[in-house]
């Protein structure tokens, strides 16, 4: 697999910018990751989490954000109960007529520790990115 670049950095205006460059774009979707190094959770779906993210088409942008880093995205995305928690991952695709008044509301989720459902959620963005990619 290519190497690729991985978001490590990201404030609240960023992320609306890439939802937004997404939309206008029609041929990607981004994939946003909350996790801690000291979440015992977040360690178990690691491996799952990083082949996952290696099978993704090239399409995807990738963001993987340590909440000690980035504390007040992962608040707002809080308080607007996007997210309950630690490990998550929050995935857009592009939409011709979003509600940018709510742009935070991710199209997929998944919001626990659970293999299966980390898996499951990887196969939803796999299929997603091999849809809307560009040929």
């Amino acid at each position: 697999m290519e190497s690729r670049d991985i978001i490590s950095e990201l404030d609240d205006s960023q992320l609306q910018t890439l939802i937004k460059c997404i939309d206008a774009d029609g041929d990607k979707n981004l994939l946003l990751k909350f996790t801690a190094t000291w979440c015992k959770p977040c360690q178990s779906v690691a491996q799952i989490c990083q082949d996952g993210f290696s099978n993704i088409p090239s399409n995807a942008i990738i963001a993987v954000i340590d909440i000690d880093e980035a504390l007040d995205l992962y608040m707002l995305l809080k308080r607007k109960r996007m997210l309950t928690g630690i490990p998550c991952i929050l995935s857009w695709y592009p939409e011709i007529d979003r509600d940018y008044d709510k742009w935070y509301i991710p199209n997929d989720s998944v919001l626990s520790s659970s293999k299966p459902d980390h898996l499951s959620f990887f196969e939803r963005a796999k299929s997603k990115a091999d849809t809307i990619k560009k040929t």
